[in-house]
């Protein structure tokens, strides 16, 4: 409790919960779909259901950055599919978003809250087939390179052979899936899991791959944050000089800009990767 002579100082406020139901519905009618009503309940319905229903896991979100990726998702679904129908474009962009951040245990119940949603729609499998081939024969290859001119980190980081297992494979594309629609991602999970791996293979997979038109070179800029501190991470002011030091973080972003200048590189996917343990120092 504030006393009156400083309450009398601040302005009345209040705060609601926004309406995500309403705000998916304008997002849907923006990107073109017609029974845009029906489909917003659906998709905060099978968030909120999520929320209360799945296990509690530190990286689970069911919020508005959840329902906007969502939106995206299915915004570039009915770009590439317009003849498609309109609740399986919906419920494969639940999937696409969802499916790669739940645990084993949860996959069953996520899968039985959909059903129940969108009753007898069945999502058809994406054609990935030319990215996982090409994923399968860069396993191979994955020792023995050696770094580029451009990248910051050798590519000798894994001397075994991956086996393109099908768990391994399925997690690539999930991760393709998420780059797709969002601008950044955390791969979390316990040590030696192969989330460097799942990097890799889906990086050499992309660029062996001949359809370039579906799935762009990609070049991978990394470093381990916990190896320097966070002002080297990210610049810092000098005291005594009185001069800004660009951080290596920062010196990354600027090289991938430049790149865009030059011909040969402006098509290529630009990757900075943070590759080491999170941090919420770093992390923030």
């Amino acid at each position: 409790e504030l006393p009156d002579n400083l309450k009398a100082l601040f302005r009345p406020m209040a705060m609601m919960v926004p309406d995500y139901a309403m705000i998916s519905e304008i997002c849907l009618y923006s990107y073109g779909f017609t029974d845009a009503r029906d489909l917003a309940r659906k998709l905060v319905k099978s968030l909120q259901i999520s929320s209360e229903q799945l296990s509690s896991q530190v990286h689970y979100d069911f919020g508005m950055r959840a329902v906007k990726s969502i939106l995206t998702a299915a915004g570039q679904l009915k770009r590439n599919f317009l003849e498609e129908k309109e609740d399986i474009l919906v419920l494969r962009a639940i999937n696409d978003v969802n499916l790669p951040k739940f645990t084993d245990a949860d996959l069953p119940l996520f899968k039985g809250i959909t059903s129940d949603l969108f009753l007898g729609m069945e999502v058809p499998e994406p054609d990935y087939m030319v990215l996982v081939e090409s994923m399968q024969a860069v396993c191979k290859d994955l020792t023995g390179r050696s770094p580029t001119p451009l990248s910051v980190s050798s590519f000798q980081t894994h001397s075994m052979n991956v086996q393109p297992t099908k768990e391994l494979l399925a997690k690539c594309i999930q991760l393709y899936e998420t780059v797709t629609v969002r601008h950044s991602l955390m791969v979390v999970g316990l040590a030696m899991s192969m989330k460097t791996t799942v990097f890799k293979v889906l990086e050499y997979g992309m660029c062996n791959v001949k359809d370039k038109e579906r799935f762009q070179d990609v070049l991978m800029l990394s470093l381990n944050p916990k190896s320097i501190t966070i002002d080297q991470i990210y610049g810092n002011f000098d005291p005594v000089t009185r001069e800004w030091v660009e951080g290596i973080g920062a010196s990354l972003v600027r090289k991938c800009t430049q790149m865009e200048t030059d011909p040969e590189l402006a098509n290529k996917r630009k990757w900075i990767m943070f590759d080491g343990p999170v941090d919420a120092i770093w992390i923030e």
